[in-house]
C-alpha cells in the first residue's frame, strides 16, 4: 500500500516536469493518455463503464481496486445521484468537467438524505441500501443471476459479501426469511440449514 506522502512526493515530482519511473504513475500516466484519446458519449452510466474497463485494464492492482471501488458506488444505490450531475455536467460543458465535485456532491447528499426517513410498511431495497435501518422482519431473495449473495471478484471465503449480508440480516428486530433459489448453492447459506 503506498501512503498519502509517497503520493504527494510524486505529485509535486510529475507537476515539475520529472514524473518518477514507478509502475503505478507510468500506469497512471498510460491511463490519462488513454483517456484523452477516448471519445466519451455523453450518456454517464456507459462513460462510467468505459472508465472502470480502463482502470481494471491498467494493469496495476492499484487501480483496478479503485475500479472495484466505483462498482461499490452504484451497488450502494448512489449511481442515480452520480449520473444526475454527470449529465447535467454534460448538458452543461459537453465534457465532464468538474466530474470530481459532482462526485463528491452526489456523495453528500447521499449521506445527508439517507436514513433519515420514517420507514414504515413494506420496503424494497438491495442489501446496501439498508445499512442504518431496522425492521420488524427481513426478507432476504437469492436468486443466482439478479440477486445473488456473493459479489463478483470476492474470492472464498468471501468477506465482502459475507459483510453485505451480515448489515442485512442484522436490520430485522424480530424476523428474518431468506428466500433461496433450489437449484444453485450459495457458498455462503448453503452449507447451512436454516
Amino acid at each position: 500500500m503506498v501512503s498519502a506522502k509517497r503520493f504527494a512526493l510524486w505529485a509535486g515530482k510529475a507537476r515539475i516536469g520529472r514524473p518518477p519511473d514507478v509502475n503505478l504513475v507510468v500506469a497512471i500516466d498510460a491511463l490519462l493518455q488513454k483517456t484523452v484519446e477516448t471519445r466519451h458519449l455523453g450518456n454517464p452510466q456507459s462513460d462510467w463503464t468505459q472508465v472502470k474497463r480502463a482502470l481494471r485494464a491498467s494493469g496495476d492492482a492499484t487501480l483496478a481496486s479503485i475500479a472495484e471501488a466505483l462498482d461499490y458506488l452504484v451497488a450502494f444505490n448512489r449511481g442515480q445521484r452520480i449520473a444526475k450531475n454527470l449529465s447535467q455536467l454534460w448538458l452543461t460543458h459537453g465534457a465532464y468537467v468538474g466530474a470530481r465535485e459532482a462526485l463528491d456532491d452526489a456523495l453528500t447528499q447521499e449521506q445527508l438524505f439517507s436514513g433519515n426517513d420514517q420507514l414504515h410498511g413494506i420496503h424494497v431495497m438491495n442489501m446496501h441500501k439498508c445499512k442504518g435501518k431496522q425492521f420488524d422482519g427481513v426478507v432476504l431473495y437469492r436468486e443466482r443471476y439478479n440477486s445473488p449473495f456473493v459479489w463478483k471478484d470476492d474470492p472464498a471465503p468471501y468477506p465482502k459479501s459475507r459483510k453485505v449480508l451480515h448489515v442485512a440480516i442484522t436490520r430485522a428486530k424480530a424476523h428474518v426469511l431468506v428466500l433461496n433459489e433450489a437449484f444453485s448453492q450459495c457458498p455462503i447459506i448453503g452449507p447451512h440449514a436454516l
